[in-house]
């Protein structure tokens, strides 16, 4: 069956039916001039938005079932209709804040203090909660513009289904990009859309059969399982009660010294010679979230921690695809260790070795179609609402999971005099993203990182105290 360019944006791949049914809810800080006008600045986010719909069809829709799929759970895009869009959805609604009374903060005071999640109330600063209830719509973006004095605080929710942070930096950066034509400035170099970003989806629709002598089975992907009970199983992770999120802060030099403290040294044979900065990030993240929630005076057993990472499943498909192909892409790796091993020792680095492993193994055992056989897997369910990443069973707890928004760099777009120009930060509200999820966000123009990090919320006085996170990591 053949697709057109446009069809291809509507149709929803295998991957993105079993990809978060929510919004992530980000936090986008802009600086604005002393004088600025709320209406002015509106209307050009609104202005450009509307020009990026253009471009872009598919940011115009919902998401709704498929009644006439024969998989359950399984759902469409469909293009809302204008009127309703505009007037009942309402892509971009204004929450006005300038008044001391209504929020007490200044943006320089946010500022000064490095923007720290906990002054983003979710219920003030954003347009709705991450999960949906039953019967609610499910637009493909949502936003909240919140005007406090001296900036805006701009609330971004993207329905996850449909995007991760590759096609997040794609549809930013042609908002920015369409909020400067409208300030009538000139674009000197536009933002050409290649057109295998989207003509590649078609590989992740019906892709070849995986190379690797794979069939799509559960027992090879252990990061999965399939739920009886979702809403109970997945409990912990869909409430926000008692849950925080903290932003830390690590410099380029302390990344330097991480990856130099947990790099390989006379690796055996067989083992990794190579260890990245996100490998490195990642293990120490999971370590110091685990030694916050489980000191070793409190182990009982012979406890088992299960990691999932979220990796780029375009990098894992035959044939090749376009390394910017819209649409989402997000799978998981699954890393264990046992807890009681893991505290023990002051070492990062045999974690750290274990992550990298994990990922050789995966890459090596599939043969680059990783993602083929996660698309054969999800066509032979009966319901893709049912296939879960495993660590969301006890996630926070026992259980802890990473996603990487490196690609998702934003504080490279130019978004015009009247908008600052370039965003402040990238952030959360304070219960965070998502429970029990570590967040790796992009360089920053120092060459520094941070990390969002999810915690209960009585476990992070420790996290805060752990002499190994904070040899590396900066409190904001």
């Amino acid at each position: 069956m053949g697709f057109t360019d446009e069809d291809l944006l509507f149709k929803v791949t295998p991957i993105e039916q079993i990809s978060p049914r929510g919004w992530p809810r980000y936090i986008f800080p802009f600086e604005l001039p002393a004088d600025y006008n709320l209406d002015e600045v509106t209307q050009v986010l609104r202005d450009g938005w509307e020009a990026t719909c253009r471009r872009l069809p598919v940011l115009k829709g919902e998401v709704v079932a498929d009644p006439d799929a024969k998989q359950g759970g399984a759902i469409k895009i469909q293009l809302l209709d204008e009127k309703e869009r505009l007037e009942h959805i309402q892509p971009i609604t204004v929450n006005d804040l300038r008044s001391p009374e209504a929020y007490p903060l200044t943006f320089s005071e946010l500022k000064e203090r490095h923007f720290p999640v906990s002054a983003f109330d979710p219920e003030i600063f954003t347009r709705r909660y991450t999960w949906p209830s039953p019967g609610d719509r499910l637009p493909i973006m949502l936003m909240q513009l919140n005007f406090i004095r001296g900036g805006l605080i701009l609330n971004w929710n993207p329905f996850h289904m449909i995007g991760d942070g590759t096609t997040f930096f794609t549809w930013t950066a042609i908002w920015a990009e369409e909020c400067r034509r409208a300030q009538g400035l000139h674009i000197p170099e536009p933002l050409e859309l290649r057109q295998s970003i989207v003509s590649d989806r078609r590989h992740a629709i019906n892709p070849q059969s995986p190379s690797s002598g794979k069939s799509g089975r559960l027992e090879d992907h252990p990061q999965y399982v399939l739920l009886t009970d979702p809403a109970k199983q997945l409990a912990k992770v869909l409430t926000s009660e008692g849950h925080l999120g903290q932003i830390f802060y690590f410099s380029k030099e302390s990344l330097e010294q991480l990856k130099k403290d947990v790099y390989p040294q006379n690796p055996r044979p067989g083992e990794p010679t190579y260890i990245s900065t996100n490998d490195a990030l990642t293990a120490l993240a999971w370590r110091s979230i685990m030694a916050a929630q489980y000191p070793l005076e409190k182990i009982k057993g012979d406890e088992v921690s299960v990691f999932n990472m979220a990796i780029d499943g375009r990098l894992r498909i035959q044939p090749p695809i376009d390394e910017g192909t819209l649409g989402s892409f997000v799978e998981f790796i699954e890393v264990k260790m046992p807890l009681r091993r893991m505290l023990e020792t002051n070492s990062v680095a045999k974690i750290a070795l274990l992550i990298r492993k994990a990922i050789v193994n995966m890459d090596e055992a599939f043969q680059g179609t990783f993602t083929n056989d996660m698309i054969k897997l999800i066509n032979n369910l009966e319901d893709a609402r049912f296939l879960s990443p495993s660590a969301f069973l006890d996630c926070p707890g026992l259980s802890c999971s990473q996603t990487s928004w490196a690609k998702f760099e934003l504080y490279g777009l130019q978004w015009g005099p009247l908008l600052g120009d370039r965003i402040k930060a990238i952030r959360s509200p304070s219960n965070g993203i998502l429970n029990g999820m570590q967040i790796m966000m992009p360089e920053l123009p120092d060459g520094g990182r941070e990390m969002l990090c999810g915690i209960n919320e009585e476990d992070l006085p420790s996290l805060i105290a752990d002499p190994i996170w904070r040899n590396y990591a900066e409190l904001r």
